[in-house]
């Protein structure tokens, strides 16, 4: 009796998968309207963390080379105070024993500071888009000052007060130290972001 209990269940669970795999296979597809109708609008996508990070060694490279450039035109160099890896600072003194750079030289490099500064300040309306999507107001508001810092560099470059351009430089990278002390934390493997 048990055996033939066992067999019946076997069987009758054996029909009901048959009949849900086939009630399965003959439901219709839905409608290309309808399937319009779903895909229709565009929603906020979320910003990945993959491009924040390209975007935050973009502004590194170019802030590098907005700094070199700065330097080039003859310009005072500010101190100018770099985080380590261990979230430390580190002071570095501008090099002012060297020789003044000639005409070109200062034509050369200006024109390439307010490329750079240019670039710097797409890329930190990218940051600010970004840090705007978490609701993250103070780390908007950081964004928003390096770029008007940016902005600043490449009005007083192309009015010949390199030394002004300087400062606003300084400016610009006190704005960011201060945003990566609020919104960044330093782990094993890199630095993690805190929205």
């Amino acid at each position: 009796m048990n055996r033939r209990f066992v067999l019946m269940m076997i069987v009758i669970t054996g029909i009901f998968a048959a009949l849900t795999v086939f009630a399965q296979g003959r439901a219709a597809p839905p409608a290309a309207k309808e399937i319009d109708v779903v895909s229709c609008g565009q929603s906020q996508t979320m910003p990945s963390s993959n491009s924040y990070n390209q975007i935050m060694k973009a502004i590194d490279a170019v802030s590098a080379s907005l700094k070199k450039n700065l330097d080039g035109t003859g310009a005072q160099g500010v101190d100018e105070i770099i985080l380590n890896e261990r979230g430390g600072l580190i002071r570095v003194a501008a090099d002012r024993l060297r020789k003044p750079p000639s005409e070109e030289q200062i034509q050369a490099c200006s024109a390439a500071a307010v490329q750079d500064a240019a670039k710097l300040q797409e890329l930190l309306k990218q940051v600010q888009e970004f840090w705007a999507y978490f609701d993250t107001h103070d780390a908007v508001d950081f964004a928003k000052s390096a770029q008007d810092a940016a902005a600043t560099v490449v009005d007083k470059v192309k009015g010949k007060d390199f030394d002004a351009a300087q400062v606003s430089f300084g400016t610009m990278r006190e704005t960011c130290r201060d945003c990566h002390f609020s919104h960044r934390q330093t782990t094993r493997t890199g630095f993690i972001i805190k929205p």
